[in-house]
């Protein structure tokens, strides 16, 4: 996943044989205007031997121009832990941080918020032989101390977060779905808490068009005194899904909704949301347009 700041851009991912432990999670800096490698960072999980198995997924850079880097790598010739590392301007590795659940089978971070006095890491973790997964927020200090863990229970549930960030006025924010491990639709998990970690609300549906019809959250941005802006899909009927867009108040109720389905009535989701402050909002995803096919779009919206 590459991002861009001050000139320079940042990607962060997998790389093969590095460190003789076979993948672990790559990071790199480059010069945006030329390409110039500035520096590359590797880092292997916390099992012994050779065959470590890690990844990146996405980075956050704060004010002084350090970068964050979450992903996930082998804790142990069963289980997978996650991982949090802090590396200074300069590509110095100052910490890093490896966190598994009670369980310890499966740990999965997905995405994370940095504020001015700590960093913030939302994921999953395996909770049951069944496989189901609870939601679970982390909070670290900039030195790398675990303050507190935040899990979201539900029984033979898989809830999954893909999406974290700061509201206006400083709460944090998390979006994504739950569904049942046996059978059920997709419903929404939506919650707001403090960065005490205490939860002011935690919101969960299906698709308002149809009680029996999938709903879900891909991402999830502030919006203007304390609302929200969110992007996924929703099911109007068992075999169709369409590109859902909502903004919603402080207090988690919907302000408005678009609902976009391509004329196939195939399976169209949305993606990543982007906010180009009060003129515009961008929705990336894709639109199901024949019986093997997708196509990508891109769309905007008025906030």
């Amino acid at each position: 996943l590459p991002i861009y700041s001050s000139g320079n851009a940042y990607v962060t991912g997998t790389a093969v044989g590095g460190m003789s432990t076979g993948q672990v999670i790559y990071t790199a800096k480059f010069r945006a205007s030329d390409g110039k490698t500035l520096w590359e960072n590797l880092l292997g999980g916390p099992a012994p031997g050779k065959s470590q198995y890690g990844r990146g997924i996405t980075i956050a850079i704060d004010a002084h121009r350090n970068t964050y880097v979450i992903g996930s790598a082998m804790a142990s010739s069963t289980y997978d832990a996650w991982m949090v590392e802090k590396i200074s301007p300069a590509g110095k590795r100052l910490w890093a941080h490896h966190w598994s659940g009670a369980f310890k089978h499966s740990d999965q971070p997905s995405c994370l918020a940095v504020s001015t006095s700590a960093v913030y890491v939302a994921g999953n973790t395996q909770t049951d032989t069944l496989g189901s997964y609870d939601a679970v927020l982390v909070k670290y200090n900039l030195s790398g101390r675990r303050l507190w863990t935040k899990q979201f229970k539900h029984a033979k549930t898989n809830a999954l977060v893909n999406g974290l960030c700061f509201d206006s006025y400083g709460h944090l924010l998390i979006a994504g779905l739950r569904h049942p491990v046996s059978t059920g639709p997709d419903r929404t998990f939506l919650a707001k808490l403090t960065t005490t970690g205490k939860t002011y609300w935690l919101r969960s549906q299906a698709s308002p068009s149809n009680p029996l019809g999938a709903m879900a959250y891909y991402d999830i941005v502030k919006g203007p005194a304390g609302s929200m802006y969110l992007s996924g899909f929703e099911a109007p009927s068992a075999t169709d899904t369409n590109i859902l867009v909502e903004k919603r108040t402080s207090a988690g109720k919907v302000s408005w909704s678009a609902d976009y389905g391509w004329q196939d009535d195939g399976d169209d989701d949305a993606g990543q949301l982007v906010r180009n402050g009060t003129t515009a909002l961008y929705v990336c995803g894709e639109i199901w347009t024949t019986t093997t096919f997708y196509d990508a779009t891109l769309q905007r919206f008025k906030p």
